[in-house]
């Protein structure tokens, strides 16, 4: 990565950089690939998180290709593969920070092995460049379990029983939070379960929260987790 200092003043923008890196809050990969398996996080994610700190700081974030290097393109059977300079732009006005960074992408298409390229260098150089630390959907859920138990002890009424993935109960209580990072999640009691139940829009889309209610029974299904942490991945009023 090249760096380009266009006026002698950068310290104000290093300053303001380091302001953000300090504020940043980390990311949770919430996305999931159902065809190679793993989770990760989007460009938009980043995007959210950065920009009311942009704003804040009074910084400017530009993007566009870099033609002092050829667009690189070759075909293998139906694959177009790409790669090419880009071009971030950092101001603040009146002085500039200017970055050169190399996007490299495949698809059928050739628009989208582009766009795929140019989508995963920018998120990825934006969070290394921030130091926004990203988090695994587990590694969050431990997190959040540690939180919640930092603030009150989890009540437990009966004993403690062999977990099934599927069970039938009532929901006693629940409460709507909001981790470090801005992401929102729900904490569910039931009555003949000793753990707190989470529930994330990842798994249970937030557009369905609405239909548990307190008092309610359900027909739950449930993960655990390492450490017992219980997360909902489906539910159906109980009949």
């Amino acid at each position: 990565m090249n760096k380009n200092i266009k006026n002698n003043n950068s310290p104000t923008i290093s300053a303001k950089i380091i302001a953000i890196q300090n504020d940043i809050k980390g990311i949770v990969k919430l996305s999931y690939n159902s065809f190679q398996k793993y989770y990760y996080f989007t460009e938009l994610q980043i995007l959210n998180l950065l920009k009311p700190l942009l704003q804040k700081h009074q910084l400017a974030l530009m993007a566009s290709d870099d033609s002092s290097q050829p667009f690189c393109h070759e075909k293998e059977g139906n694959m177009h593969l790409v790669k090419y300079l880009k071009k971030m732009v950092i101001s603040d006005g009146e002085n500039s920070l200017e970055f050169s960074f190399w996007a490299c992408g495949s698809n059928q298409d050739l628009a989208k092995a582009k766009g795929a390229a140019e989508t995963y260098a920018m998120k990825h150089l934006l969070s290394k460049f921030f130091l926004i630390p990203i988090q695994d959907e587990e590694e969050s859920s431990n997190h959040l379990l540690q939180e919640e138990n930092s603030i009150e002890t989890i009540e437990t009424i009966f004993e403690e029983k062999e977990f099934s993935p599927l069970i039938k109960d009532t929901i006693r209580r629940i409460r709507a939070k909001t981790d470090k990072s801005g992401n929102k999640y729900l904490l569910i009691t039931l009555d003949q379960l000793d753990k707190n139940v989470f529930v994330f829009p990842y798994k249970v889309p937030e557009g369905t929260w609405n239909s548990l209610q307190e008092g309610s029974a359900y027909e739950f299904t449930l993960e655990e987790k390492t450490k017992s942490i219980l997360i909902l991945l489906a539910f159906r009023f109980a009949e």
